[in-house]
């Protein structure tokens, strides 16, 4: 086993406390989240994925605003609680990330070695508003997840890492799925 290797399971563990955390809706899922970003910069680095590594410090911002926001964002400062996008925030979101993927896919394309740009392009910008979208505690960031993590899977497959990155992507798309019925549920007793 290599070293890389060990990074990406310790990653990986990170990760799969990160969503099971927040599945349950705990702060202290943005902890593992904290300690996962940065355990993927190296990874991402090494291996040329640069969207990849330049989401992960999007990451970074966002796990800092999320833990701040999960306890401050609600009403009057509150704990903030699940809540819905309208079907034109939908739409809005939905245009932004098919302009998004084909922008940055060119780029990769273009000025980077990157050898899969429009699906590197596509799970980072998917990725974005997903992770904006769970800061949030918008419960569509599950099926942008849900989306996104088999496009994953198959780039990290390609890329000959770890067998266990892609199958925590795997795990990840299962906890997405659960995530949503479990937050739907949560939505609807609000």
């Amino acid at each position: 086993m290599t070293e890389l290797d060990k990074i990406q399971i310790a990653g990986n563990i990170f990760g799969v406390l990160e969503v099971y955390l927040r599945i349950k809706q705990k702060i202290f899922c943005w902890f593992f989240a904290l300690l996962g970003v940065l355990t993927y910069i190296y990874i991402f680095y090494v291996v040329k994925l640069y969207a990849d590594m330049a989401l992960q410090a999007y990451y970074l911002i966002m796990t800092i605003y999320g833990w701040y926001f999960w306890i401050n964002g609600g009403k009057n400062n509150s704990i903030l609680k699940v809540s819905t996008l309208n079907k034109k925030q939908i739409i809005i979101i939905s245009i932004m990330i098919v302009i998004g993927t084909i922008i940055t896919g060119y780029l990769l394309k273009k000025y980077t070695d990157d050898p899969f740009p429009y699906a590197d392009s596509f799970t980072t910008v998917g990725a974005i508003f997903g992770t904006w979208l769970m800061a949030k505690k918008k419960i569509e960031n599950w099926i942008i997840w849900i989306i996104v993590n088999p496009v994953s899977i198959i780039i990290y497959y390609m890329k000959d890492l770890h067998y266990t990155t892609y199958l925590l992507y795997f795990i990840f798309t299962i906890m997405a799925i659960y995530g949503y019925i479990k937050w739907r549920k949560d939505l609807l007793k609000n």
